[in-house]
């Protein structure tokens, strides 16, 4: 039911016994609570079912809020592959990918790039 998705406590013990109920926790779930971010990411990154989770949640824009919150928690989220090789990040419909891309910036605007530093000052 709608109200038992919404119970972060019914969520996290299903998740704990399957990780694919992941796929069920609603939006809101995902934007109230650090520690149920934590507890989805660590599934996600570390079990198979939490990557199939992830990769089914990209097909689906009405995921996009979630997805921004667990990318921002951990940009590695976007990364992911699935068994084919395609990163989450590529394979996620338009709106989840452009919430997905907004959570790796810099306040929403400024990328960082991963290599090497290009100047270093006493002041930068």
């Amino acid at each position: 039911s709608e109200e038992l998705k919404g119970d972060k406590e019914v969520v996290v013990a299903a998740v704990e016994q399957d990780g694919y109920a992941l796929q069920f926790a609603t939006n809101e779930i995902f934007g109230d609570d650090d520690v149920f971010v934590e507890f989805a990411t660590n599934m996600i990154m570390n079990t198979e079912s939490g990557k199939k989770v992830l990769h089914k949640m990209v097909e689906d824009p009405k995921n996009k809020d979630a997805l921004h919150n667990l990318v921002q928690f951990n940009s590695s989220i976007a990364e992911i592959k699935d068994e084919k090789g395609r990163q989450a990040i590529d394979r996620a419909v338009p709106e989840c990918k452009r919430e997905m891309e907004k959570a790796l910036r810099v306040f929403g605007r400024f990328s960082v790039d991963k290599g090497p530093r290009l100047h270093t000052s006493n002041t930068a």
